[in-house]
């Protein structure tokens, strides 16, 4: 890394600068487990950006004014956890990030792990757009079912999915109860996790 990429991260407070650090480990050691060649680090318009040779460059950042946005997952290590071995989808608007989709395969199931719009971006249909996405690639990675799973107080993500095709299939129950915080949306308590379901 070098020095104004250093100067950067540094910049960041301590909690942004350890998950921004996380996740460019995870972009380095992605691109040697695919074996995509060298990714060049460089700052572009003053964000960490990763760029492969084939490929579009990757910016990541943290801004006061959504000091929340760095990860849609509030378990960091949990992203971390699946993230490695995931397919990701981003989806940019003029070179300028938009929108991020993770999918994890087992089987003859892909699950959609996570999906994420930025704020000032949703409302336009995108999310709709990555799902379709990825149910497309699911199907050429052979899967016969896609899932995905969301909290039971994730109101507006349950109507989004079954509006994408998906229905109800079982409840995880307690799965958020060990989160590190508690979660709270729409007045409600999230505490158990939603599968839903689409075959492809």
């Amino acid at each position: 890394m070098n020095i104004d990429l250093k100067r950067k991260f540094d910049s960041y407070p301590n909690e942004a600068k350890k998950l921004l650090l996380d996740i460019r480990t995870v972009i380095f050691d992605t691109a040697e487990h695919d074996g995509v060649g060298r990714i060049a680090e460089t700052l572009k318009w003053g964000e960490p950006s990763y760029l492969a040779k084939n490929g579009s460059a990757v910016r990541i950042d943290w801004k006061p004014k959504s000091p929340d946005k760095v990860s849609a997952d509030p378990d960091r290590d949990a992203v971390l956890s699946y993230i490695a071995g995931s397919t990701i989808l981003v989806c940019l608007d003029n070179g300028e990030f938009v929108s991020v989709a993770v999918l994890m395969e087992k089987d003859e199931i892909v699950e959609l792990k996570n999906i994420a719009v930025l704020a000032e971006h949703q409302g336009k249909g995108i999310a709709k757009q990555m799902i379709s996405e990825g149910k497309r690639l699911a199907k050429q990675f052979g899967a016969k079912v896609m899932e995905v799973g969301t909290g039971n107080s994730s109101l507006s993500q349950l109507a989004l999915y079954q509006k994408c095709g998906f229905r109800m299939h079982s409840i995880d129950s307690d799965y958020f109860k060990s989160y590190p915080e508690p979660i709270f949306e729409n007045g409600i308590r999230c505490i158990d996790m939603v599968r839903l379901r689409i075959a492809l």
